[in-house]
């Protein structure tokens, strides 16, 4: 129940997070928005998966993160995490159901983004829903967006089950 609390409270906090900024070197109106669109384009590819279909994810990697975490993906699909959703035959949806800036720097701009994770199992078909708060930091490649770096917030992973 206290993570749903804390979820409530992140989700309450990001109209005000969404207005803060304002330093010379901030994103303008347009800039914010075209952030948050392509924010919530590549948290949800990345927390979307299939088992069938991680060949496709992982050739999808290079459009939507850079730097460490590129690599850290990447190991992950073709290393262990990618043999155990693929043996569970999982699939997993992901939608961001709320997202603002917590930081508007046109360089690297930073969102707070609360994400709804749902995932299935071939043993259980039932779905096991996950909600998380995502902090996640953007960068330029070739003048596109890529996430940078991903970071949990603090407190949140709340799901369905809990009380």
């Amino acid at each position: 129940m206290r993570r749903l609390a804390v979820g409530a409270a992140i989700v309450a906090l990001l109209p005000m997070l969404s207005a803060c900024g304002g330093g010379d070197d901030d994103l303008d109106a347009r800039g914010r928005a075209d952030v948050l669109r392509v924010a919530t384009d590549r948290l949800e590819a990345l927390f979307s998966y299939d088992a069938e279909g991680l060949s496709e994810d992982l050739a999808e990697v290079d459009g939507l993160v850079t730097g460490d975490l590129r690599e850290e993906y990447r190991d992950a699909l073709s290393g262990a995490s990618g043999r155990r959703i693929r043996s569970l035959e999982a699939s997993s949806s992901a939608t961001v159901v709320d997202i603002g800036l917590a930081d508007a720097d046109a360089a690297r701009p930073v969102v707070l983004a609360y994400l709804r994770q749902t995932t299935t199992t071939a043993a259980s078909p039932t779905p096991a829903v996950q909600v998380t708060a995502i902090e996640a930091t953007l960068s330029t490649v070739d003048g596109a967006w890529r996430v940078l770096r991903l970071e949990p917030v603090a407190g949140n992973g709340a799901s369905d089950d809990d009380d």
